[in-house]
């Protein structure tokens, strides 16, 4: 059986993500899930309900009862109809194509964002 050590560190592996990144998504500070990962101390179940919802994790591979993700599907918000189908295309793809869209999308926003800028400073 995996302790919550070594499932938080799967978690981080799998979803490409650091701690900062996932203390982020779970709305704790980076040094906290440093103490988890440590196993100076573990998460409250607060917490273990927000990794589960935040980063679509089973509550059962959470806390080791299996080996395996189930990928449970978490309704937060309702998506418009083609968020709802970039998402479904989104989790097709591999973690290398995945990495390659994140850094696509997040640096049109980017250009985005710096497009509005020089238009309304001009």
């Amino acid at each position: 059986m995996n302790t919550i050590e070594d499932i938080l560190k799967n978690i981080m592996i799998d979803q490409d993500i650091n701690q900062t990144t996932f203390a982020n998504r779970i709305g704790v500070k980076p040094s906290q899930v440093s103490e988890w990962i440590r196993g100076k101390c573990k998460p409250s179940y607060d917490i273990m309900h927000q990794i589960c919802l935040q980063l679509n994790i089973s509550s059962d591979y959470l806390l080791g009862l299996t080996d395996e993700n189930q990928n449970p599907v978490y309704v937060l918000n309702t998506l418009p109809a083609d968020e709802e189908r970039l998402l479904q295309e989104y989790r097709k793809l591999d973690k290398p194509i995945k990495k390659m869209c994140y850094y696509y999308v997040e640096h049109m926003v980017t250009a985005t964002k710096e497009n509005k800028e020089v238009k309304n400073n001009g």
